[in-house]
């Protein structure tokens, strides 16, 4: 079984992997946008093997950061 090309890849994480990645780190679907360059870009220098595991890792981990410093900086004392 051969793996994903950039393009696939690109694909399957717009229509699957950072909208699953918004839900699973609290965040709202729009309220953090990863542009379409960022996103080439994760695939490009990260994300090489076959396959969209690591890709998913890294889209969840990148989200999962970004929601602990929207949260960190929204809360009022």
């Amino acid at each position: 079984v051969s793996g994903c090309i950039s393009e696939e890849k690109e694909a399957i994480a717009q229509n699957y992997l950072i909208p699953q990645a918004h839900s699973s780190s609290g965040l709202e679907e729009g309220q953090v946008l990863i542009e379409t360059d960022a996103l080439q870009s994760l695939i490009k220098w990260y994300c090489r093997e076959s396959g969209v595991r690591n890709l998913q890792k890294h889209i969840e981990k990148v989200l999962s950061l970004l929601s602990f410093e929207l949260n960190k900086y929204s809360k009022v004392y």
